[in-house]
């Protein structure tokens, strides 16, 4: 295995870092190592099988005991895997990339990681489209009250209700991470006017139609 010339301290410690410059500095990927956890009830073997056909030119290999996770996290480039803990990440001396197949990075010895120049990558945001669908669909049954519609069928009852339409309303998103900006991409198919709250820059950007 080869083992990158860059000095530790020239990548950034940040943790899910995609800076340009970062990218540049990365050392080669040499072996990728997936740790044997389900992931949302998913097979790690799988993962490992669809990896390997994505990254035919990299060596992926799958640490189901201890024993074996011990060893390849010492000596691989990459590991992913649902969780790895503090003995581990003490022993990540080779090691370039932790990649977390999911948007949290809490559970993770981050400090530990980080202090042995390991990037931890998360793959934030790849819940967006479901989770805006689903908040649009919140939205539609509340102005469309599609809601007093069930409610009557459950009652064996029926009168006249008036329902409301989306266009032409105001809709605001508090936070504009990478749920809330497709969300706010996806509104522009209903001819709303757009307000988006960015918490983290503490500032509001107007989005006109």
């Amino acid at each position: 295995m080869s083992n990158s010339t860059e000095p530790a301290n020239s990548r950034c410690k940040r943790t899910s870092c995609n800076h340009e410059h970062c990218f540049s500095q990365r050392p080669s990927i040499t072996d990728i190592v997936i740790l044997d956890h389900k992931i949302h009830r998913l097979s790690a073997a799988d993962y490992a099988t669809a990896l390997q056909e994505t990254l035919s030119e990299y060596e992926v290999s799958l640490a189901q005991t201890a024993a074996e996770r011990k060893q390849v996290v010492s000596e691989a480039t990459v590991v992913t895997g649902y969780q790895i803990s503090e003995e581990l990440a003490e022993s990540t001396e080779g090691l370039s990339f932790f990649i977390c197949p999911f948007a949290d990075t809490n559970r993770f010895p981050i400090d530990t990681l980080e202090s042995n120049g390991v990037t931890v990558e998360s793959a934030t945001g790849f819940q967006g489209p479901n989770v805006t669908e689903q908040a649009l669909e919140y939205i539609l049954t509340f102005v469309c009250r599609l809601d007093h519609g069930w409610r009557q069928e459950q009652q064996s009852t029926w009168s006249h209700y008036q329902t409301g339409e989306l266009s032409g309303s105001v809709a605001t998103v508090v936070g504009q991470g990478p749920i809330g900006r497709t969300i706010v991409d996806r509104l522009d198919a209903f001819d709303v006017t757009k307000s988006a709250f960015d918490i983290r820059r503490r500032r509001a950007a107007q989005r006109t139609r």
